[in-house]
């Protein structure tokens, strides 16, 4: 049976105390599993930030919910992408709060330069499925990366308008969980559709305007219940 000598050298238990350990003989094969043991974290951490950049959520708080739907024609980075029927377009690194523009392809910055996605897109970003939602939130919890979203932010998709008169009462699910939110808001019609993505935080609504091509907030005035939202639609359905 072969052993190998090891060197004396500080060990940390799993109750966090650290003592030293003597020199002293190993056999081969339980060196070869302390060295496995030793490689772990370093490639659990690999894996993990492998997993978030290949689904373009490292660092970007609101992919973790949703999908980039395109890639950059420059460096390639995953980019949330919108284009209107007249042919502007923007990309962005992140969502709300800030609507950070993705810098290669920032008109502003490149002397109005216009590029095109390299690939297929939708015309907005799309909701993860629920289990790539949970996968890279515990790989960014095992990175010690922050999984909060920004400032309070929540993302919600528009299940149902209604329209009464110049307001619209609107149902909308939270997309990181299973809560739904009542509110009634002033707004131009296509930016409350159903199905279309939305920031929610206390009485602000934030959304991307592809008809103006930019970023809008709104004012909301949220019920605290299904029943005071249900209360409001009950005389004008009788």
């Amino acid at each position: 049976m072969t052993f190998f000598l090891r060197r004396g050298h500080w060990r940390t238990n799993s109750a966090g105390n650290t003592y030293w350990v003597e020199e002293h003989y190993v056999q081969l094969i339980e060196r070869f599993e302390w060295e496995r043991v030793a490689r772990a974290p370093a490639l659990a951490y690999n894996a993990d930030r492998a997993l978030l950049r290949n689904y373009g959520a490292y660092g970007r708080p609101i992919a973790r919910f949703l999908k980039p739907n395109a890639l950059c024609p420059v460096c390639g980075e995953q980019v949330f992408y919108y284009q209107n029927e007249h042919g502007s377009r923007v990309f962005f690194d992140d969502l709300w709060p800030d609507w950070p523009k993705h810098p290669c392809t920032d008109s502003s910055a490149r002397g109005g330069a216009d590029h095109k996605p390299r690939v297929a897109f939708s015309t907005r970003p799309l909701m993860r499925e629920r289990k790539e939602q949970l996968a890279i939130l515990e790989a960014a919890r095992s990175l010690g990366d922050a999984t909060e979203l920004p400032h309070g932010w929540g993302v919600y998709s528009i299940r149902k308008r209604i329209r009464i008169g110049r307001f619209d009462l609107v149902i909308a699910d939270d997309m990181s969980g299973a809560r739904t939110v009542f509110f009634r808001a002033k707004a131009p019609r296509h930016l409350l559709a159903a199905n279309r993505v939305i920031g929610i935080r206390r009485s602000r609504l934030s959304v991307f305007d592809d008809q103006a091509m930019a970023a809008a907030e709104i004012a909301i005035q949220r019920f605290r219940s299904a029943k005071a939202f249900i209360d409001i639609l009950a005389p004008r359905e009788t």
